[in-house]
């Protein structure tokens, strides 16, 4: 019996001590790895699986790795100073308890590579029967959405759509529209100042100050002795005598001033949406400007349809039907920077951003101009799929020769 309680408690020491032996590793994707002898190199960590000295030893680069946490309590954050790296538990905490807008939490990076994952899964297929070896006159360009965006943390959300709206005179399919998402049950304060809508080189902020005013003073009538204009001109009777010693026109008014500034800091209450502004991908001047140098591109215009026009250099004009990849991503690009604070104050402020650049081209044959003239719209719907509108998009025409 003697014997059988040593062994027992032989193996409940052995059990025990493989658990508080074992090390985790935490990567940048939020996954978790319980590991054994483990070891830390210049630029890789190398580790076990298993609890046996002839398991295979693993190694993982160190830019793929956000924490380590051994079995003695200590943890150890990749990236920090070198003379900072492993600390007890007390100090991490002290660390968490200040705020710091570069802390890193790997849950938001795994939700952030999801809402990226999603913006460029968007795949809009061309439908039609026609399609042919005729060059299109019409092209849907397609966006996708940069790896290095930062869309999502764990308080907000950005939100992103290509507005199609009829302006009196044609649809308007060249509108980005950026809102932000407030998945907090707290109230989040964007910070205007600080809020940016990108479209090529041009940044737009998206606060603007402004003022209404209206002047104040007094304006004052002069009094006029209607009797002595009267016998003046030599009207007698009634009028005369009714007009006699009586003042007319005295008196006064007065203004008051308004004046109105534009909110910097706007709130937005928790779980619930706020757009943060519209631009046009395309900007243009007065009808008939020529080389509006946005993009490094050359944009014109072309016949009557000049707000949908943009004449592309250098890309293949795709037949009706056909797909062209682009692989140049600075070509086009457009985006929003924006900031926010949990607080009204502005302490702790965290930043968002998102950057979108042509991905594809989709040729297209237009709707006829001759009806297009009278609709106003020049995109046949129903010759792409149905998600077309879910994706970030514009259109334009080819290059023109």
């Amino acid at each position: 019996m003697k014997i059988f309680k040593f062994i027992v408690a032989f193996i409940l020491l052995f059990a025990t001590k493989n658990i508080v032996a074992q090390d985790l590793i935490i990567t940048q994707e939020g996954e978790t790895h319980k590991v054994y002898e483990l070891e830390v190199g210049a630029s890789s960590v190398f580790y076990k699986l298993e609890n046996n000295e002839n398991a295979l030893l693993h190694k993982m680069d160190k830019n793929n790795i956000l924490m380590i946490k051994y079995q003695d309590g200590r943890k150890q954050i990749m990236g920090e100073d070198e003379n900072s790296k492993i600390a007890n538990n007390e100090n991490i905490e002290q660390k968490q308890a200040t705020p710091a807008s570069n802390v890193v939490d790997y849950t938001d990076n795994v939700a952030n590579s999801a809402a990226i994952e999603y913006w460029n899964n968007i795949d809009v297929q061309y439908y039609a029967n026609d399609k042919s070896n005729k060059k299109a006159n019409l092209l849907y360009c397609q966006c996708e959405l940069s790896p290095q965006s930062k869309i999502v943390d764990k308080n907000v959300e950005l939100k992103f759509s290509s507005p199609c709206k009829y302006d009196g005179t044609v649809h308007n399919y060249k509108s980005f529209k950026v809102s932000i998402k407030n998945k907090s049950t707290e109230t989040i304060y964007l910070d205007l100042g600080k809020c940016f809508l990108i479209r090529g080189s041009e940044t737009i902020q998206c606060y603007t100050p402004s003022m209404t005013s209206n002047s104040s003073g007094q304006s004052i009538g002069t009094s006029v002795n209607m009797g002595s204009v009267a016998n003046a001109v030599g009207i007698s009777g009634a009028l005369g005598t009714l007009a006699q010693g009586v003042n007319v026109g005295g008196g006064k008014s007065s203004s008051t001033t308004t004046t109105t500034f534009a909110q910097r800091i706007v709130p937005v209450p928790p779980m619930s949406e706020k757009e943060i502004g519209t631009i046009d991908l395309f900007s243009y001047a007065d009808y008939g400007a020529k080389d509006i140098d946005i993009y490094n591109i050359k944009c014109g215009y072309y016949k009557w349809i000049y707000r949908l026009d943009i004449i592309l250099e250098d890309i293949k004009i795709p037949s009706i039907g056909e797909t062209v990849s682009i692989s140049d991503k600075e070509l086009i690009h457009f985006g929003t920077y924006i900031t926010y604070s949990m607080d009204e104050a502005q302490n702790n402020p965290q930043n968002l951003n998102g950057t979108f650049s042509m991905s594809k081209i989709i040729g297209m044959k237009g709707a006829n101009a001759n009806k297009a003239i009278l609709s106003g719209k020049y995109l046949k719907e129903k010759d792409l799929s149905p998600n077309y509108k879910d994706a970030i998009f514009f259109l334009a025409y080819p290059k023109q020769k």
